[in-house]
C-alpha cells in the first residue's frame, strides 16, 4: 500500500467511525429547520470532523518518520500544541484550523498564541522554530482567495501559513489536489447515506 493509500485508508475510517456516532440534528429555532426539517446538523459534522483531524494529521506525520516531539503533549505558555515535530534540525509548530479566517479578535488572538508559543519553545530548546498556522482543509492558498485578508494577517505577523499541499510534500507523498478534494467527497457522500 502506497503512503497515499494509507492515508485515504486512514481518512475513510475517520469518516466511517464519525458515521456511527449520533450526529446532533437540526432543531425548531434554526433557519435550517425551518427550510429542510430535522436532519444532521451541519456545524456538528463539522466540529465532530475538525476535533479528529487534529490527531490523524498527527498520527500520520508519525507513520510517515516525524514522531511528535516529547513538548508537544505539555502545555507551553498555558496552551495546547497542535502539531510540534523536528524537521531539518528545526522545531516545525504548527496551529492546526479548518477554517484560518476568524474575526478580527480571534486572529489576533491566535497569532498571539502562536507568536508566544514560538518564543517560549526557542528559549526553553535553544532551536530554531518555524511557527505556522495550518490551514487543513485547503489544498492550496489560490484555491481560497476569500481567505488572503486573513493569510496576510498571519505572513505580517512572521506566521507561515502552510496547507495541505504543504503537508503531503514535506512527508514525500505524491498526493494531487484532485485526490485531496476527491477523497473529502467521498468521505461526503459516505456521510449523507442514511
Amino acid at each position: 500500500m502506497t503512503n497515499k493509500q494509507i492515508f485515504k485508508t486512514m481518512f475513510l475510517a475517520m469518516i466511517l467511525k464519525l458515521k456511527d456516532e449520533e450526529i446532533t440534528m437540526t432543531k425548531l429555532g434554526s433557519i435550517d429547520y425551518l427550510l429542510y426539517g430535522p436532519r444532521p446538523s451541519t456545524q456538528s459534522v463539522n466540529i465532530k470532523i475538525g476535533n479528529r483531524l487534529e490527531p490523524l494529521l498527527n498520527e500520520f506525520s508519525e507513520k510517515m518518520g516525524f514522531p511528535s516531539h516529547k513538548l508537544a503533549k505539555t502545555l507551553v505558555e498555558g496552551h495546547q500544541v497542535d502539531t510540534l515535530f523536528v524537521m531539518d534540525e528545526c522545531l516545525e509548530y504548527e496551529e492546526q484550523k479548518t477554517n484560518a479566517n476568524l474575526d478580527s479578535e480571534k486572529i489576533k488572538a491566535t497569532i498571539k498564541k502562536i507568536n508566544d508559543i514560538g518564543k517560549s519553545l526557542r528559549m526553553e530548546t535553544k532551536k530554531s522554530v518555524r511557527c505556522s498556522i495550518f490551514h487543513t482543509t485547503v489544498w492550496e492558498e489560490v484555491d481560497a482567495p476569500e481567505y488572503s485578508a486573513s493569510y496576510s494577517k498571519y505572513k505580517k505577523s512572521g506566521i507561515r501559513v502552510k496547507f495541505m499541499s504543504d503537508y503531503f510534500q514535506s512527508l514525500g507523498v505524491k498526493m494531487t489536489k484532485e485526490e485531496f478534494y476527491s477523497m473529502w467527497r467521498e468521505g461526503g457522500e459516505i456521510l449523507s447515506k442514511s
